[in-house]
């Protein structure tokens, strides 16, 4: 009775596996046929025979029927060279070095030029280079630095730890003042991106660098800027304004003009039901004048509302632009950070495929135990391939290193995976951006979510 119940579950499922296969019915009939097989050979026949040896073959049966060829390992999209890059400006009051110790005096010293033991960065400068490193900013304008002219060199030194060149105009004190105020600087990724000339345009205010994309023939004029208070008086912030809107239309159609404007779009002002100020009106004759796109949203840049921080493009580079996205400041009561991507054109021609590499294991401490499981795996798997008896050394080196690669991605990458939102293993190499620490990692949900709503 056993064997002629599992013959004939045998029978039905293979008559039904081969009729969905072969005849190509529409989806819902055969997995309707394939589940009531399922059903059969899984509930009806294991109770009248626990023993039945035909259930092997069933299960084969189903999978062949219902899963189709394995088309193989995906293939990587050809490179076409687009590459994204992002231009952000952060109004970051207090760009410090702190003295390391007072043993010398500053004079005998001096304050170092950032990779020397001297100074150490302050806590905003940390947080201002863990939000563009980690967020993989090609670009940045910072305002309102209030760096004095004598710290210049070691904070330039400090970024340049993490790839980025660093020119910047020191704050300015006022005359019978202590009182540092504006100072403007302007980083780009070093790796991508090459400074072909600098230049101060109005000392503590105004600053332009023209770059050069590596790999390609584009290039772009960056304008940082910190304009005056916009409640100042107009002989105070027409100066200012003139000075700017000479900059950017001289620069052309490669100008991206980013900073603290103190300055808002007609529509957010007329939307709030406001008064446009002398600086909003300058504002619109820039835009006007330099041909250039605002690429604001109207999310409010600053704690008492208004979008007052922007990146505004040459209507030429308006079309490979995204809108402005808002990312929380460095203090949770002050300016936010306004960044938008640009995409740009490398040559690839004659290039390979990027290289995959595996998570950064530097800053791994030797007592992690992450380090044990990774050694585990590698010589498990390294046990299993049988290197010795394969091929030649290049081949073996090649399967090792490929073992490694795996055995490091399993060990150290969190399980949260990668991509602009969290770093991840496996990224391959000319991507850019490391992993984010949880304080950045938050920082980018929150944006994300602010996005959405």
């Amino acid at each position: 009775m056993g064997a002629l119940a599992c013959t004939a579950a045998a029978v039905a499922l293979t008559l039904a596996v081969l009729q969905a296969t072969t005849l190509r019915l529409s989806g819902v009939v055969w997995r309707h046929r394939l589940a009531l097989a399922i059903i059969f050979s899984n509930v009806l026949v294991p109770t009248i025979n626990n023993q039945l040896a035909g259930r092997k073959l069933i299960m084969i049966l189903l999978f062949i029927g219902c899963i189709e060829r394995h088309p193989g390992p995906p293939q990587a999209a050809a490179d076409d060279g687009r590459r994204g890059l992002r231009v952000g400006t952060l109004n970051t009051p207090g760009l410090h070095v702190l003295r390391r110790n007072r043993m010398g005096s500053v004079e005998e010293e001096g304050w170092g030029d950032g990779f020397q033991l001297l100074t150490d960065p302050g806590r905003a400068l940390r947080a201002v280079r863990a939000l563009f490193a980690q967020g993989d900013m090609g670009v940045g304008v910072l305002t309102e630095t209030r760096t004095h002219g004598e710290e210049m060199a070691a904070v330039a030194g400090y970024m340049g730890q993490a790839r980025y060149g660093c020119y910047g105009t020191p704050g300015v004190m006022a005359e019978g003042s202590a009182h540092t105020t504006g100072g403007v600087s302007i980083i780009w990724d070093a790796k991508r991106l090459r400074a072909t000339n600098k230049e101060v345009l109005i000392a503590g205010r105004l600053l332009k660098v023209e770059l050069e994309m590596l790999g390609s023939a584009e290039r772009m004029v960056v304008i940082g800027a910190y304009m005056p208070n916009r409640q100042c008086a107009a002989d105070v912030v027409e100066p200012a304004w003139d000075a700017l809107i000479l900059a950017a239309t001289s620069a052309g159609a490669r100008a991206v003009v980013a900073g603290d404007l103190n300055a808002e779009l007609r529509r957010q002002v007329e939307a709030k039901g406001a008064r446009m100020t002398r600086a909003d009106e300058l504002l619109a004759e820039l835009i006007s004048s330099a041909a250039l796109q605002a690429t604001g949203t109207g999310m409010a840049t600053h704690k008492k509302g208004g979008e007052i921080d922007h990146v505004l493009v040459h209507q030429a580079m308006a079309g490979a632009t995204s809108k402005a996205r808002i990312l929380p400041g460095v203090t949770a009561n002050d300016h936010k950070c306004a960044y938008v991507e640009i995409t740009h054109h490398v040559d690839t021609t004659g290039s390979g495929p990027p290289r995959e590499v595996g998570p950064r294991l530097g800053s791994i401490a030797h007592s992690d135990e992450r380090w044990t499981k990774y050694r585990t795996a590698v010589g498990n798997a390294v046990a299993g391939a049988c290197l010795e008896g394969s091929g030649g050394v290049v081949e073996r080196a090649r399967k090792l290193h490929a073992i490694m690669t795996t055995a490091q991605a399993a060990a150290f990458s969190d399980d949260k995976g990668g991509g602009a939102d969290g770093g991840g293993a496996g990224r391959r190499r000319g991507s850019g951006g490391t992993r984010k620490d949880r304080r950045e990692a938050a920082r980018w949900r929150i944006a994300k979510w602010e996005q959405m709503g």
